[in-house]
C-alpha cells in the first residue's frame, strides 16, 4: 500500500510543474528584477512572437489576471520588459521575445497569492502561437500533498517536480 501511495505522489508531483531553477555564475548583464532577482538583458539576438493561453491544471480552464514573466531559457533570469497579465480568456502574447540559440524561452507564472502556486516552464518554442502555459491551483497542489500522506508539509522547504520527455530524433 505504501508503494502505491509513493507512486501516486510521484505521478502527481510530476504533473505539478513547480520546477525551481537557480542560476549561479551567469555572466550576462543583469540588474534588479521581480522580487529583487536578476533581469537578463543579453540574449542570442534572436527574437520570436509568442502567443499562448494560460490555463489551470488539471482541467485546462483559462486563468485570467495572472502575471506571466518570460525567462531566459538557459539562466532562468527574467527577460527585461517581458512581463504581462493574462487576458480574460487566458491569452498571453509577447512580441519580439528574446530566445536562446535554439529558439527556446521559459516562463514564470506568479498567480494570485492564496489561489495559485508559482509555476515555471522551460524549453518552450518562442515562435509558438497556440502554446498552453499551465498554472497550478493551490487546492490541487494541496490535494496532491495531502493525498500522498506527506502532510503536514514543512512550509520552510520547497516542493520541486517535473518530467522528462524523450523524442525520436
Amino acid at each position: 500500500m505504501r508503494i502505491s501511495r509513493v507512486f501516486i505522489l510521484i505521478s502527481l508531483l510530476c504533473l505539478i510543474s513547480a520546477i525551481n531553477i537557480g542560476c549561479d555564475g551567469d555572466d550576462d548583464e543583469t540588474d534588479s528584477g521581480v522580487d529583487g532577482g536578476p533581469i537578463d538583458t543579453d540574449s542570442s539576438g534572436m527574437t520570436a512572437n509568442f502567443a499562448g493561453t494560460l490555463v489551470g491544471f488539471p482541467v485546462a480552464t483559462p486563468a485570467p489576471g495572472q502575471t506571466v514573466i518570460a525567462l531566459n531559457n538557459d539562466s532562468a533570469a527574467p527577460l527585461a520588459g517581458f512581463e504581462t497579465v493574462s487576458a480574460a480568456d487566458g491569452a498571453v502574447t509577447f512580441t519580439n521575445l528574446p530566445v536562446n540559440a535554439e529558439g527556446l524561452v521559459g516562463f514564470k507564472v506568479l498567480g494570485v497569492a492564496g489561489q495559485f502556486v508559482e509555476t515555471y516552464q522551460f524549453n518552450i518554442k518562442g515562435e509558438n502561437t497556440g502554446e498552453r502555459l499551465w498554472i497550478m491551483p493551490k487546492s490541487a497542489y494541496e490535494m496532491a500533498i495531502n493525498g500522498s500522506g506527506l502532510a503536514p508539509l514543512d512550509t520552510t522547504k520547497g516542493v520541486t517536480s517535473g518530467g522528462a520527455y524523450w523524442v525520436d530524433a
